[in-house]
C-alpha cells in the first residue's frame, strides 16, 4: 500500500471525518472478480431478451457507471421497467464470498458513521455482507434507487449519499471504493478518498490513481493509512499495538475436543511452548471444510480459500499462544516452527502456497526477527471435523516477569551494577 503525497492530502487531514462510505463489491470482499463476472453473465442474459449483446451491456457499464442506467439513457427500457431488471439482474449464487472476521474487526472499530454506498440494488448488497458477516455494523446503505439510478460518476450520487447520511460536509466524508472513476468523481466534491485494489480488472495491469488520498490493497489495511478513524487500542504492549494497526482481533482460546491440552508446558513455564494443531475456525464460528484440488477438479477448494483458511488457523494459535504467556504477546521470543497440514486430492501440489497464510500472519504481528520461522507444508486425505486445514506451532517464550527465571537473571544483573558502582566510587 502507499500513502499518497496529493495536494488534497493536507486538506484532506485536517478535516475531521464525520462518516464513512465503503463500496460493496470488488472493494468489501475481493475474490477475484469471480462475483462480478457472475453478475455480468446474469445481465447479459437479461439484456439478450432485450436484444442489447452481453459485449454492449458491459460497454454501457463501464460508460454508464451501471448497465441499467446506460439502457435507460439510451431508450432501451422505460422507468416501469427498470425494477424487474434490479431485482432479475442479480439473482446469482454467492459462495464465492466468504465470512471474513478480520474484516469485521476492522469495520468494527471504526468511530465515525459507517454506510455502505454502492451502485447495485440494496437486497444483492444485504446478501454479500451477510455471506462476509457485517451487514450488522452499517448504518444503512445507499444503493441505486437511493441515488435515482445516478451512478457515483455522477455529482448527484454524491449528494444523494450525503443527504442519506445526514450531513452537509464534503470534506468530512471519505469514500472508500475499487473504482478509479468514483474515486475521481469523490474527489471532485471534495471527498477525502481511498482506492482499494492494485490491479485492473479489465486488463489485469497495477493501477494508480492521482486522486487517491490512499491506495492500499484490502480494506483491512485501513488502519495502515487512516488511524485516525479507529478507536485506539486498549493494550500498551508492542504486539498488541501491532494488531491493532493491523485491524486484527484475535478470538477466544479454543478449548481442546479430544484428550490432550491446547499448549504445553501449561502454565507458560519453560521457554519453549508447543501449541496443538489449531484448525480452520474462526471466531464467529465458521469452519472452514473440504479438500484443496488441482485447477479442473471441480468443487474442491481453491488456493485463495486454503491460505485464508491457514491464516484463521494462524489466528486461533496467536489467540493460545496469549493465554500461554499470561496474555503478553511481548514474551514471544521467536516462532522456531509452523507444522501445516493441508487436505487436498493427490493431485493438488500447492501446499506451500496455502501455509503461507499461517507464515505471513506471523511475520506481520511480530517482524522477520521474531516471526520468521522453519516450518513444513503436507497434504492428507482428511482432517479433524472435515476442516481444509490444520496447523501447529512451537514457539520460543521469555521467562515471566514475575518468574524465578526472570527474578534470577535481575538479581544477577543487580550484583552486576552494584559491583561496577562500588569499583567506580573505590576509583574515585
Amino acid at each position: 500500500f502507499w500513502l499518497r503525497g496529493s495536494p488534497h492530502l493536507g486538506a484532506a487531514m485536517a478535516t475531521p471525518v464525520e462518516v464513512v462510505f465503503v463500496d460493496c463489491d470488488d472493494c468489501l470482499y475481493q475474490n477475484n472478480w469471480s462475483t462480478a463476472q457472475k453478475i455480468t453473465d446474469c445481465i447479459a442474459a437479461y439484456t439478450k431478451q432485450l436484444g442489447v449483446s452481453k459485449e454492449k451491456a458491459y460497454e454501457l457499464y463501464q460508460t454508464y457507471g451501471t448497465c441499467i442506467k446506460g439502457l435507460l439513457v439510451e431508450g432501451v427500457v422505460d422507468d416501469a421497467g427498470v425494477e424487474d431488471f434490479l431485482i432479475k439482474a442479480h439473482q446469482i449464487s454467492y459462495e464465492d464470498i466468504l465470512p471474513d472476521p478480520a474484516l469485521r474487526s476492522v469495520i468494527a472499530r471504526v468511530v465515525p458513521k459507517r454506510f455502505v454506498f454502492t451502485a447495485a440494488p440494496r437486497e444483492h448488497c444485504e446478501r454479500c455482507l451477510d455471506k462476509i458477516g457485517i451487514k450488522d455494523l452499517f448504518l444503512g446503505i445507499v444503493d441505486t434507487r437511493v441515488c435515482k439510478l445516478e451512478t457515483k460518476h455522477s455529482d448527484a450520487a454524491f449528494q444523494a449519499a450525503m443527504a442519506f447520511a445526514g450531513t452537509g460536509k464534503a470534506a468530512s466524508c471519505v469514500l472508500i471504493d475499487d473504482s478509479i472513476k468514483n474515486i475521481q468523481a469523490a474527489k471532485r466534491q471534495g471527498w477525502q478518498t481511498v482506492l482499494v485494489g492494485m490491479t485492473s480488472r479489465d486488463t489485469g495491469k497495477p493501477v494508480s490513481c492521482p486522486e487517491a488520498d490512499y491506495h492500499i490493497p484490502y480494506v483491512h489495511d485501513l488502519p495502515k493509512v487512516m488511524p485516525v478513524l479507529f478507536q485506539s487500542p486498549s493494550k500498551s504492549g508492542t504486539v498488541d499495538r501491532r494488531l491493532y494497526e493491523l485491524g486484527i482481533e484475535l478470538p477466544p482460546a479454543m478449548a481442546p475436543v479430544a484428550n490432550y491440552v491446547a499448549f504445553a508446558p501449561t502454565g507458560g513455564s519453560g521457554d519453549t511452548i508447543y501449541i496443538s494443531g489449531q484448525i480452520s475456525k474462526n471466531a464467529a464460528g465458521t469452519v472452514t471444510k473440504g479438500q484443496l484440488g488441482a485447477a479442473g477438479q471441480g468443487e474442491k477448494l481453491k488456493v485463495e480459500e486454503g491460505k485464508a483458511a491457514a491464516r484463521i488457523c494462524a489466528l486461533n494459535i496467536l489467540a493460545q499462544l496469549r493465554a500461554a504467556c499470561d496474555g503478553d504477546l511481548d514474551r514471544v521470543a521467536r516462532i522456531l516452527r509452523i507444522e501445516g497440514f493441508v487436505c487436498s486430492t493427490p493431485e493438488f501440489t500447492e501446499h506451500p502456497a496455502v501455509i503461507n497464510g499461517a507464515s505471513d500472519l506471523m511475520v506481520e504481528v511480530f517482524g522477520k526477527a521474531v516471526g520468521s520461522h522453519s516450518r513444513f507444508a503436507v497434504g492428507c486425505s482428511s482432517l479433524p471435523l472435515g476442516v481444509a486445514v490444520e496447523v501447529g506451532a512451537i514457539v520460543e517464550i521469555k521467562p515471566s516477569k514475575s518468574s524465578g527465571a526472570w527474578k534470577a537473571v535481575t538479581a544477577v544483573a543487580g550484583i552486576f551494577l552494584a559491583g561496577v558502582v562500588v569499583k567506580f566510587l573505590k576509583k574515585a
